[in-house]
């Protein structure tokens, strides 16, 4: 007979399982790939990209880091029964690079007279915004050249 015990064990056991292991490959995802990894994952890029000069060096440094991570986490999750190939990822990896560097220095540069003498919480809005744009249309592009 199965004790109630037994049955939580089982439950546990069951969500650690479909968290870790890969539905289509059976193989183990690393924490930063989970998606239970997210938010602790994006925090310090989020900081990074809203907190630090606007320097194109720091712009481009932040967006790369976003996307790179971003590329992890969809390959550590994708539905690997599909037929994508390994230059189908790279394409779409190197599209929301592109896509989100390019647009985070046109905006930056865009709104440089505006910005290059901004202080304080009125920075960190604006690169909130860059930031926001930037990541929106990688997100954008990489679906719609990855789907």
């Amino acid at each position: 007979m199965v004790t109630k015990e037994q049955i939580a064990e089982l439950r546990v056991a069951e969500t650690v399982v479909s968290t870790a292991i890969h539905p289509d490959t059976g193989k183990f995802i690393p924490w930063t790939m989970r998606l239970s990894s997210f938010i602790p994952m994006n925090l310090p890029i989020a900081f990074g990209m809203i907190m630090t000069a606007p320097t194109p060096f720091n712009t481009i440094l932040w967006q790369w880091v976003n996307q790179t991570y971003n590329a992890a986490l969809n390959y550590g999750n994708r539905n690997a029964t599909s037929n994508y190939t390994n230059q189908d990822i790279l394409k779409g990896y190197a599209v929301a690079c592109v896509a989100s560097i390019g647009t985070a220095l046109l905006i930056r540069k865009g709104f440089s007279s505006y910005t290059k003498n901004m202080k304080g919480a009125k920075l960190v809005v604006m690169n909130s915004i860059s930031s926001f744009f930037a990541c929106s249309t990688a997100g954008f592009l990489n679906a719609y050249f990855m789907r």
